[in-house]
């Protein structure tokens, strides 16, 4: 049983008869993603004042935020009408936080460390996207819990849950996060 359609295809490559392999796709509680963050949106004021994006996971050198911290302060030399909620914590945080200093990106940027899942639809409930940055996911939870809650995401190529789940154009887009001019043309 493969996690998705490219952990299917691995199996497949590494010599295993395309007819034995089953995809059985990981989820979440996608009720609880849907029903909360719209009932926590429903009561939301329309005249928000920032655009609010979400990026969501473990801070760790294989996930690589830094690439999307790159791509947001290309977006903040133009506009700083926009947050990035950064939900998450790990051994590159120190590291996070420094570079979003020195760049001057405090208030774009916020950090709100590791979260419950009974906290995330506060959060999707005012995200306006998803920014899933990895260097390398086998399937990648946190986009079924965005997709779940109504968030249209920009996910990387490099986790599987990407090419199950992303209709581009429709629910999300896929982006490759090392071309960071193209990222923050797609926050724009």
């Amino acid at each position: 049983v493969a996690y998705g359609n490219m952990a299917k295809q691995y199996l497949v490559n590494a010599g295993a008869p395309e007819n034995h392999v089953f995809v059985g796709r990981n989820t979440v509680d996608t009720t609880f993603f849907a029903d909360q963050t719209n009932e926590l949106r429903n009561q939301l004021p329309t005249n928000k004042d920032k655009a609010h994006f979400t990026y969501l996971g473990y801070l760790v050198p294989r996930k690589n935020v830094k690439l999307l911290l790159e791509s947001v302060k290309i977006v903040a030399e133009q506009r700083r009408d926009f947050v990035l909620d950064i939900i998450g914590d790990g051994i590159s945080m120190e590291e996070l936080k420094s570079f979003v200093n020195q760049n001057q990106l405090n208030d774009v940027v916020s950090f709100h460390g590791f979260r419950q899942k009974k906290d995330l639809p506060a959060f999707f409930a005012i995200s306006r996207g998803m920014l899933f940055q990895t260097d390398f996911d086998i399937w990648g939870l946190v986009l079924n819990e965005a997709m779940a809650a109504g968030v249209p995401c920009l996910a990387s190529p490099n986790a599987g849950a990407t090419y199950d789940l992303i209709e581009e154009g429709r629910t999300g887009f896929v982006v490759d996060f090392t071309d960071t001019q193209l990222v923050a043309n797609k926050i724009e």
